[in-house]
């Protein structure tokens, strides 16, 4: 389900690379539909995709993608398809660990890099996301918590994950 303007991940596992980091791969899919595959190159090359459906384009499928940098008004260092997906994947893990926290009735916290800004100048892209699960609180208490961690991981911004809608953007 976790979805951005129709478009998304599924399927996605990992494979060693040559010094046994994990590459993901996995099919990509638009409103429903899958549209092709995806695989990260062992070696450091850059991400293979192989488009498979028959009436839905690649030029299509780029073009959901520029309403995607548009929506959220990504600078244009974002504007990459390889990053995109991995974009995608790390937003469908996010889900996971959400279910996980749903079930012992948390709420879900995500930290990550303001894509809006130039990373090259702001050394923003290095920034790991850090994710809270928490007991069910306040609004009052959830603000006081995002203030918090905003002040100790400068430069991002919070996302409070509250149901399964909030993962279809």
């Amino acid at each position: 389900m976790a979805s951005i303007n129709g478009l998304e991940v599924k399927g996605v596992k990992y494979f060693p690379d040559h010094d046994g980091a994990l590459i993901p791969y996995g099919n990509l899919y638009l409103n429903g539909k899958k549209v092709g595959s995806f695989r990260d190159d062992s070696w450091g090359g850059p991400m293979q995709y192989d488009h498979t459906h028959k009436t839905i384009t690649e030029d299509e499928i780029l073009k959901v993608c520029e309403k995607i940098y548009a929506r959220f008004n990504w600078h244009e260092f974002y504007h990459d398809f390889p990053l995109l997906i991995h974009h995608l994947i790390g937003f469908k893990e996010l889900e996971s660990q959400f279910k996980k926290a749903l079930k012992q009735e948390r709420v879900l916290l995500s930290y990550e890099a303001d894509k809006t800004q130039d990373p090259m100048k702001t050394r923003l892209m290095f920034v790991d996301k850090a994710f809270y699960a928490l007991p069910n609180m306040t609004q009052k208490q959830l603000k006081e918590f995002e203030e918090e961690q905003q002040e100790k991981q400068s430069g991002g911004k919070m996302v409070v994950y509250r149901s399964l809608e909030d993962f279809k953007l």
